[in-house]
């Protein structure tokens, strides 16, 4: 009896044993498999991060980079871009998803996906909001500009004698051209909200000669004519599949085209080819954009090129006066509108171009004379435009058309076939120095910047206007 217990005891002991053994493999098979697990979700989760952190650099580099959809993440030569709708890196898929918020919010989402099982798939996703940080202020250049990229990316159907003058609002490319005939079209409104793809909107013909100048407020845009009977243009522009003229504007006795045009609340500022006894800078209230009323003009004798407004003062190049290249207008109260400085640079060379930064430093620039070494690009202190004050220039020799300044670099256009965009560092005004240069298709003419992007119109029938970027850090 005592051996038959002592049999069932061993037995009962072994089984208890084996559970046990099974049960400690079990939860060490377990624990493997959770290490793979999390092992597997740690990378998933760095490729998801990286997927994030890519995103942003294509956003930092240009705004408009950062298109609706679903992409994957190439890298070439340093450069992040989008690529196709997913990339695969580990055997774990990465699948990058924008969405539109607002003109300047996007919601990115980054997504990783791989095979937990021969039948189960995991996924993982980080979400973050991107802002276009660059319209809230403070630096708008990235990237390295002294290695542009310039792209021609769209043809534009009779377009005429090529571009002239472009403004560019949210993502909107407003650009205007010369023109052979009234068959062709010179006002393009083009969507660039994919730089790569520009997409063609609409176009209209104002006139017979074409659109010298563009300048853009709210739902409407003004434009400067090249033809000798209107001077000016107003567009509605709220559908850009579909814009509208509203009015136009002929000023008595002038006859003489337009060259530049500004505006800055209810009134349009209009600068036009040399007419004595008339006029060359009016002040014309816009209030209602169906009747315009010239509030207020100017007399200089010869024409004015440009114009820039920095706050409560514009500020204009002038191919020559008794007051010099560059004259300050107090616009403070526009109908009443007075000159409160100028500056007569030395030399024979007219003014073309003007641009300011935020601490009152202009910048002018002039068409070369080839029988002096006076300089062409100037830098002047008008923070007091009372007294202006110089504080250096170059003499590059060149014939300058318009001067931009973003940051602490300057752009120029130039009148010719070769190397027709330069670059200045102005971060010492004083010693302004060269940076890079491009040719672009023809002569280069007018320019506009958004989010690290700058559009130039370029006098080639073809490809009217180009686009130019920094090479990413």
């Amino acid at each position: 009896m005592k051996k038959g217990s002592t049999i069932i005891e061993v037995i009962i002991a072994l089984a208890i044993f084996m559970i046990g053994i099974t049960a400690i493999i079990n939860l060490l098979l377990e624990q493997v498999k959770n290490a793979g697990t999390n092992s597997q979700n740690l990378v998933a989760i760095d490729i998801a991060e990286q997927g994030l952190e890519g995103a942003r650099k294509i956003r930092d580099n240009s705004w408009y980079a950062l298109t609706a959809g679903s992409h994957g993440l190439s890298t070439s030569g340093g450069n992040i871009t989008f690529s196709e709708t997913s990339d695969t890196a580990n055997n774990i898929t990465r699948t990058i998803t924008v969405s539109n918020i607002d003109i300047n919010t996007r919601l990115v989402t980054s997504t990783a996906t791989w095979k937990a099982t021969f039948a189960r798939s995991r996924s993982i996703s980080i979400s973050s909001i991107f802002t276009n940080w660059r319209s809230f202020g403070g630096q708008l250049l990235s990237g390295d500009w002294s290695k542009p990229i310039v792209t021609a990316p769209l043809i534009i159907p009779n377009a005429g004698n090529g571009g002239t003058s472009v403004a560019i609002k949210n993502g909107i490319l407003y650009l205007g051209t010369a023109l052979d005939n009234a068959y062709q079209k010179d006002f393009n409104i083009i969507d660039v909200n994919n730089p790569a793809s520009p997409v063609l909107l609409s176009q209209m013909n104002t006139n017979n000669k074409g659109t010298e100048d563009v300048a853009i407020q709210g739902n409407y845009a003004y434009l400067a004519d090249r033809d000798n009977h209107y001077e000016m243009h107003i567009i509605d522009i709220s559908n850009p599949l579909s814009p509208i003229k509203i009015s136009s504007l002929e000023i008595p006795n002038l006859e003489k085209r337009s060259y530049t045009v500004a505006v800055k609340d209810n009134y349009v500022y209009l600068g036009t080819d040399s007419s004595p006894n008339t006029g060359e800078f009016f002040v014309i209230d816009v209030s209602n954009p169906a009747n315009p009323i010239i509030k207020k003009s100017f007399e200089f004798v010869k024409a004015v090129r440009d114009i820039f407004i920095k706050n409560n003062t514009a500020y204009l190049a002038i191919e020559f006066s008794n007051y010099g290249e560059l004259v300050a207008i107090d616009i403070t109260s526009p109908a009443n509108a007075g000159i409160i400085g100028n500056y007569n640079a030395s030399g024979y060379e007219p003014g073309y171009g003007v641009t300011a930064n935020a601490n009152g430093i202009i910048t002018l620039v002039r068409r070369k004379d080839n029988s002096d070494s006076d300089p062409e690009l100037i830098n002047l202190d008008m923070s007091n435009p009372v007294t202006p004050i110089y504080l250096g220039g170059l003499n590059p020799n060149n014939d300058f058309e318009k001067v931009l300044r973003v940051d602490n670099k300057i752009f120029t256009t130039l009148d010719r076939a070769i190397n027709d965009l330069e670059i200045y560092d102005v971060t010492n005004p004083a010693t302004p120095s060269f940076v890079a240069s491009e040719t672009l298709l023809n002569d280069a003419e007018d320019m506009a910047f958004e989010n690290n992007l700058l559009f130039v119109a370029v006098r080639s029938t073809d490809h009217p206007f180009a686009i130019i970027t920094s090479t990413p850090n």
